[in-house]
């Protein structure tokens, strides 16, 4: 159970200080995110090829 102290503090937050629905960022396109990591995984089975080769 919360107590009192904490009940208090979220009314008077949600008072001082309302929710939002305000987005603040960029849109990425699906497309390219999945370009980006298909690139970071690829990066990653090459590094990961380099190293076992040269052991």
């Amino acid at each position: 159970m919360k107590s009192v102290y904490w009940i208090a503090m979220g009314i008077l937050m949600g008072i001082l200080s309302p929710a939002t629905a305000n987005a603040l960022g960029v849109v990425t396109p699906e497309p390219a995110s999945f370009v980006l990591l298909a690139t970071g995984l690829a990066g990653l089975g090459i590094a990961a090829i380099i190293r076992r080769r040269k052991k």
